[in-house]
């Protein structure tokens, strides 16, 4: 999982320069993603309807839908993962994914089994 963090933190930073106090930084970097990225963006949107409805299925908690939901939003930001050579992750992006460990770390993890290859 320290390996998501550093492609997550980077591609995070390029949504948006910094996280702020709470989790209002996430309307901002979705329209960013939509304008900037849309084919993300759509892909995103696309996965996101087909995870509710078998969360629905499945009679999921509140909880565990907001981490399904955010566990793919990291998916699709950090994409096939690529970092430029040389560059640092931005350490507030660092900071605060690592302090957030309470609601990030599930979602992280989430989206580590979705990244794994198919066997």
């Amino acid at each position: 999982m320290e390996d998501l963090v550093p492609a997550l933190a980077t591609a995070l930073k390029e949504l948006r320069r910094a996280p702020g106090h709470d989790a209002g930084w996430l309307d901002g970097a979705l329209r960013t993603l939509e304008r900037n990225r849309p084919d993300d963006y759509e892909c995103l949107r696309r996965r996101l309807g087909f995870a509710r409805r078998l969360a629905d299925l499945a009679d999921l908690a509140d909880e565990e839908k907001a981490t399904i939901t955010l566990g793919l939003f990291f998916d699709v930001l950090i994409g096939d993962g690529t970092v430029v050579q040389g560059s640092k992750p931005p350490r507030n992006w660092m900071e605060y994914l690592f302090t957030r460990d309470d609601w990030v770390a599930p979602s992280l993890q989430l989206t580590q089994l979705v990244r794994l290859p198919a066997p």
